[in-house]
């Protein structure tokens, strides 16, 4: 059920929704953002869904709780979607990247983009909802060009990145002064500037590609920023390593390092971190194999926390499981 009033003359319009069944859940969010596929995962099978509101201008700010463990996934978006996730986790894969979620890493879906979100039961998000039609009319002014596709974000924002934790803290403020009774940001003229400000904070704060009309494709060299990042990675594997150790060593921000890596490697950074993590738990389990080293302690020693987690990934990656491959190395240090 859910109630939808006006909230005052200005044409500002706020709703709430409640709904224990998933039937209508999943109907009234694919009329929110796209037709999606909604799973409730493990023995609880009813949701407590809830869901606030609040236009602003253009824009949309909605907080979403499943209260379930459940997964959603979708073949298309028509609009851009900023989603921060409060407390409990969760993971997602965003065409062809995929990265675990929670309190320190949010996420952008851009339109045309393939998606598969599971949150836990404790996840909750509040999302930023824009159209592709007023991000683009925003975008040709500011950059004064055209576009021949949609601006694609970086998918995942790590948020201990001091300009993505700036401007999703001014997102979470507005968000929150937009929602009371006497906001001043409700009138016209003073929520088109609020709506500047979102999508340029936006563009300015969060990696993306910009394709223009009339770019061709042209096949580049690898820049030296990109190998100094590659080097550092090598020389730390084993060790923590943020995105912003990644930048200052190669000595660039990390909105440079989000697109280089995306353009040149078809990777985030992260995710090239990972799969060179994985690479060498890899040679160190056929190394080891003789040994009787535990799977455990070398997806330990590359940073790997969560053992169900380094077995899948590794697996995708490597085409076996960690055990398969320890095995092979005690059937090859036998002989």
């Amino acid at each position: 059920m859910f109630d939808d009033r006006v909230s005052d003359s200005s044409g500002q319009f706020k709703s709430h929704f409640v709904s224990r069944d998933i039937g209508e859940v999943r109907a009234y969010v694919s009329r929110l953002f796209c037709n999606h596929d909604l799973q409730i995962i493990g023995r609880k099978k009813s949701l407590d869904t809830r869901i606030g509101i609040t236009d602003l201008g253009d824009v949309r700010f909605v907080s979403l709780h499943h209260g379930a463990h459940v997964k959603v996934s979708a073949e298309c978006l028509d609009d851009y979607i900023l989603q921060i996730p409060l407390g409990g986790s969760g993971r997602a894969v965003i065409n062809r990247s995929e990265m675990q979620i929670g309190r320190h890493m949010a996420y952008i879906i851009s339109p045309v983009s393939r998606f598969s979100l599971e949150f836990s039961r404790e996840c909750g998000h509040l999302i930023l909802q824009i159209s592709r039609d007023t991000f683009e009319r925003f975008y040709r002014a500011a950059a004064r060009c055209d576009l021949h596709e949609p601006v694609i974000f970086n998918p995942f924002i790590e948020l201990d990145n001091p300009g993505a934790a700036q401007t999703v803290r001014i997102i979470r403020m507005l968000m929150t002064e937009a929602n009371r009774l006497d906001s001043s940001l409700v009138a016209k003229a003073v929520a088109t500037h609020v709506e500047h400000l979102i999508l340029g904070l936006l563009l300015s704060s969060f990696p993306h590609e910009h394709p223009r009309t009339g770019d061709v494709p042209q096949a580049r060299a690898t820049p030296a920023y990109i190998r100094r990042a590659q080097s550092y990675m090598q020389m730390n594997v084993g060790n923590p390593v943020t995105v912003v150790d990644i930048a200052a060593a190669a000595r660039t921000s990390v909105s440079s390092i989000y697109t280089g890596f995306r353009n040149h490697l078809n990777l985030s950074p992260m995710a090239y971190l990972k799969s060179m993590r994985l690479e060498c738990a890899h040679r160190d389990l056929l190394a080891a194999g003789a040994d009787g080293v535990a799977i455990s302690a070398v997806a330990m020693k590359y940073g790997f926390n969560h053992f169900g987690n380094f077995s899948a990934d590794y697996k995708k990656q490597m085409g076996v499981s960690p055990s398969e491959t320890r095995r092979r190395g005690r059937s090859s240090s036998a002989q």
